[in-house]
């Protein structure tokens, strides 16, 4: 690959905008999802709560 360098541990300057860029993007929809999964988790507990008290 063009932009590893030495024994391709490394990486030139050229990517790292870009990989940091999708870094960040990872965290957000990481963000989303857990809000996601909370949210539909709460639906699930208060839902099974009303069906074993009705």
């Amino acid at each position: 690959m063009p932009c590893f360098v030495g024994d391709g541990t490394e990486l030139q300057a050229c990517v790292l905008d870009h990989l940091r860029t999708q870094y960040a993007e990872l965290d957000s929809r990481i963000a989303d999802l857990t809000r996601a999964r909370t949210a539909l988790g709460d639906i699930l507990e208060v839902s099974t709560r009303a069906l074993t008290h009705a």
